[in-house]
C-alpha cells in the first residue's frame, strides 16, 4: 500500500515470486502492482523492483506519471483510442459521438452465444462474466447516462494504465480486448445498397437480352458486335472495358452472373463501391490487354476477367484482415438498431477454403480442356489475368482495418508488380 515501508515492499516482490510460482495467486501481484504505482517516482522503489527481477527497465519506462501519481495518454496512444472508437461509433448509430453500453454488450454476447452454429471459440484469450463486464462497462461511463464518450475512455485509461493494466491476464485488459473486437470486426452495410454490382449486372442483363431479340429476328449486325474486344479494331478504346457487357449463350451468362452476384455483393457491402468497381474494371481491362499479348486468335466477350478479379479479391481481404474478420457486425437498415454480430472465425475457414476450392478446380478444367484436345472459346488468359489483377489490386486498395509493417511491405510489392506487368501489357499492345 502507499504507506509501506520499503523492506516490507521488497518482502511482497519476494512473497509475489513464490505465490506466482506455486499458487499464481494473482491478487498479491495486483496488490502489489498498485503499491508501485502509488511510489513509482521513487527511484529506491524502483531499484528494489529490478533487483527482484519482478519488472524490467523498459516495462517501468512504458508507463509515465504527472504529479498526482495519474497515468499520462501520449499523444500516439489518444490517437490510436480515437480511431478505435471512431469505429466503434459507426457500429453503434444510436447516437453520434457517443457508444451505447446496452448495445454494445449485445454485440458481444451475440459474438460469444456458443448455441449460435458459427461459434467456434471467444474472441479473447479468457472470456469475462457478463456481470463482470458489464460493471467494467459501468465504470467507463462516469455521467452514469449509459453511454460512453471518448472523453470518458481517456479518463479511464489514465486510471488503469497501471502495470496491471498492462499484464494480458487482467480483467481490465481483457475488457479493452472486447472494445477492440467489436471496433475492428468486419462490418456488412445493407444501406446504401450495393449499387455496382446491381448496375452491371443489370447492363449485361440489358444487353444479353437485346442479342437474343435481334438473333431471333436474324439481324445481319447485333449491337453487341460494336462492343466485343476484337484485336482488329483496337484503336476503338471502349472495346478494352465494354467487352464484359456482353454474353453470348446462356450458360456463360448465367454462371458468369450467378458467381458475380454472390463474390461481389458481399464484397461491395463491405468495403462500398469505389473499391470493388476499381477491382471490377481493372481486372477486365488486364483480360482484354493479356489476351492480346497470349491469346490473339480470338475476340473476347464476357465479364470473366471482372468475376474472376473479384474472386481473388476475396483472398486480398483475408490477408488484410485475418485476425479482424474473428468478429462480423451486420448492421440494420435501420440505424437505431442494434446491429447484429455473429463469430467470424468460421466464416473466414469457409470463405479461404471455397476461394482456394474454387481456383483450384478451375484451374484443372482449364488445363485439361487445352491438353485433351477439346475445342473451347473461353480466353483462360482472362481469368488467369483477372485474378491475379484482383489479387494486386485487392491488397492495395481494399479496407486494411488495421496495417501491420509487413502489410505496407506487401502493398509495396503490389504496386511495383501491378505497374511493370501493365506496363508490359500496354507496349505489347502498341507494337503488335
Amino acid at each position: 500500500q502507499p504507506n509501506k515501508t520499503h523492506t516490507n515492499l521488497y518482502m511482497d516482490v519476494v512473497n509475489f515470486q513464490k505465490c506466482g510460482k506455486e499458487n499464481s495467486d494473482m491478487s498479491v501481484e495486483i496488490e502489489l502492482e498498485d503499491a508501485l504505482v502509488n511510489s513509482i517516482c521513487d527511484d529506491e522503489v524502483i531499484k528494489i523492483v529490478k533487483e527482484a527481477s519482478l519488472l524490467t527497465s523498459e516495462r517501468i519506462k512504458c508507463v509515465e506519471f504527472d504529479e498526482e501519481h495519474e497515468a499520462v495518454l501520449e499523444d500516439e496512444e489518444k490517437q490510436e483510442w480515437k480511431i478505435l472508437f471512431s469505429k466503434l461509433d459507426e457500429v453503434d448509430k444510436s447516437r453520434h459521438g457517443v457508444v451505447s453500453i446496452k448495445s454494445l454488450m449485445k454485440i458481444i454476447n451475440q459474438l460469444e452465444d456458443k448455441n449460435n452454429v458459427f461459434h467456434i471459440g471467444h474472441q479473447t484469450d479468457k472470456k469475462i462474466q457478463r456481470e463482470e463486464l458489464e460493471e467494467q462497462f459501468s465504470a467507463l461511463d462516469e455521467n452514469k447516462d449509459g453511454y460512453i464518450s471518448l472523453d470518458e475512455l481517456y479518463e479511464y485509461l489514465k486510471r488503469k494504465k497501471r502495470v496491471n493494466y498492462l499484464r494480458s491476464v487482467s480483467k481490465e485488459a481483457r475488457m479493452m480486448e472486447y472494445i477492440k473486437v467489436v471496433a475492428m470486426a468486419k462490418t456488412i452495410k445493407k444501406w446504401p445498397p450495393p449499387m455496382f454490382i446491381l448496375l452491371i449486372s443489370f447492363l449485361q442483363l440489358v444487353f444479353f437480352i437485346l442479342h437474343q431479340v435481334q438473333i431471333s429476328q436474324e439481324q445481319f449486325e447485333t449491337t453487341d458486335e460494336n462492343l466485343i474486344f476484337d484485336r482488329d479494331k483496337r484503336s476503338e478504346l471502349w472495346r478494352y472495358l465494354t467487352y464484359s457487357l456482353i454474353h453470348r449463350d446462356y450458360e456463360h451468362f448465367l454462371s458468369n452472373l450467378v458467381l458475380q452476384l454472390i463474390v461481389g455483393l458481399i464484397l461491395e457491402m463491405v468495403h462500398g463501391a469505389p473499391r470493388i468497381s476499381c477491382i471490377y474494371m481493372v481486372g477486365v481491362l488486364g483480360g482484354s490487354l493479356a489476351s492480346v499479348c497470349f491469346d490473339p486468335e480470338y475476340n473476347l466477350w464476357g465479364a470473366s476477367g471482372g468475376v474472376y478479379s473479384l474472386i481473388a479479391a476475396h483472398l486480398s481481404t483475408l490477408i488484410l484482415n485475418w485476425k479482424e474478420d474473428s468478429a462480423i457486425i451486420i448492421n440494420r437498415s435501420r440505424q437505431s438498431k442494434t446491429p447484429h454480430a455473429v463469430d467470424g472465425k468460421l466464416f473466414r475457414i469457409l470463405q479461404l477454403v471455397a476461394v482456394l476450392l474454387f481456383g483450384i478446380l478451375d484451374t484443372s478444367y482449364a488445363v485439361y480442356r487445352r491438353y485433351s484436345g477439346q475445342y473451347s472459346s473461353v480466353s483462360y488468359v482472362a481469368h488467369i489475368v483477372g485474378s491475379l489483377v484482383g489479387l494486386m489490386v485487392g491488397l492495395i486498395v481494399l479496407k486494411d482495418r488495421k496495417e501491420e509493417p509487413w502489410e505496407k511491405h506487401i502493398k509495396a510489392v503490389s504496386w511495383t508488380l501491378l505497374c511493370s506487368m501493365f506496363g508490359s501489357f500496354i507496349l505489347w499492345n502498341l507494337i503488335m
